[in-house]
């Protein structure tokens, strides 16, 4: 499918819906490579086709909660192909869902006992900028997000199903072999096996660290559409999907990874650069470097939230730089004049 396709939309107030809709289809699809996902990054960059992309990903998800009836997952994948030979039409996701949809009331109202209805529980929670939140669920799990992440959540008696929609949150999962605890990062989905780990969702990357237990990991990107599960069973276990269909793992310190819940930030042989990064998301004055090979330079030690004042003075010591205060907001850190 080539890209023009999906803007052979006339122009109109629902035009970032069916352009939405084609996306969300074409993206879960074998056809889809590299290019077609950078592509859809641009598309989604527009506030409108953001939100257009939200609504269509919201719809799917729902259906996700049908899942529990014999054979409903196998039906979603037949109704994704089916979709995908109406792309014309500009109702992609609509035929596909329809198409779900009725089979599944054909299913329940067909010959022998009914499923029984499953009482959906949907709530949404954000964090503020500059502040980690602690949501505990009603199932028994808890979620804490990092500063300015936000998390949807359905529960129902088949499933848990969370939709991380932006920054970071760590998961620590109540075992229930019956109610599956998955979460879509946009890349892929993480599926718990009890367990605690974090998810961080950026524009192109999504990173995945194992704190404990055991988790499984399905991304939906690449030339193939799709990467194989991998399973993670390793504390300190990472995993980092790239939009360009990348995979990389690695093994990293839980303890560091998660020192933000903590209130702190730690660093072993970080470097400046990365670390300051870091720093930044808790603050509202950035501390910058204007040279490479500082930013380079790999330090270790610990600072508590929103302190980048204190780290900035502590890196000036400790390595003779000199401290610029910006109008900006920005703190400079430079090589010292001799």
């Amino acid at each position: 499918m080539s890209i023009s396709e999906f803007m052979d939309i006339e122009s109109g107030p629902n035009a970032a819906r069916q352009q939405a809709d084609r996306w969300l289809v074409h993206l879960r699809s074998s056809e889809c490579g590299a290019v077609e996902r950078m592509a859809f990054l641009r598309w989604r960059e527009h506030p409108d086709h953001a939100a257009a992309y939200e609504r269509a990903e919201t719809l799917w998800n729902e259906l996700g909660m049908l899942d529990g009836i014999e054979g409903m997952q196998t039906l979603r994948r037949e109704a994704l192909a089916r979709g995908r030979h109406h792309t014309r039409s500009g109702r992609v996701l609509r035929y596909a869902a329809m198409v779900v949809l009725t089979i599944a009331l054909t299913l329940s109202l067909g010959p022998g006992p009914s499923p029984r209805t499953h009482a959906v529980v949907a709530q949404t929670f954000a964090s503020r900028a500059g502040s980690p939140r602690t949501v505990q669920l009603a199932d028994g799990s808890s979620v804490i997000l990092n500063v300015d992440s936000e998390v949807s959540v359905r529960l129902s008696d088949r499933l848990r199903a969370i939709t991380l929609r932006r920054g970071e949150a760590l998961f620590e999962v109540s075992p229930d072999p019956e109610r599956p605890f998955v979460v879509d990062s946009g890349f892929g989905e993480i599926r718990a096996l009890g367990t605690r780990f974090l998810v961080h969702r950026q524009a192109q990357l999504m990173t995945v660290t194992l704190l404990h237990g055991r988790i499984a990991v399905q991304g939906h990107t690449g030339s193939t559409g799709t990467i194989e599960e991998a399973l993670m069973d390793q504390v300190g276990d990472r995993l980092r999907l790239f939009a360009s269909g990348v995979v990389e793992r690695d093994t990293v310190d839980p303890s560091s990874a998660e020192s933000w819940t903590h209130g702190r930030l730690v660093f072993k042989a970080t470097p400046l650069g990365l670390a300051l990064d870091e720093v930044n998301r808790y603050s509202r004055r950035r501390i910058v470097v204007d040279d490479p090979w500082l930013s380079a330079v790999p330090i270790s030690g610990s600072v508590r939230l929103g302190r980048g004042d204190s780290m900035a003075n502590a890196l000036a010591a400790l390595l003779s730089l000199d401290v610029e205060h910006r109008a900006d907001d920005q703190i400079l850190l430079k090589a010292a004049r001799r």
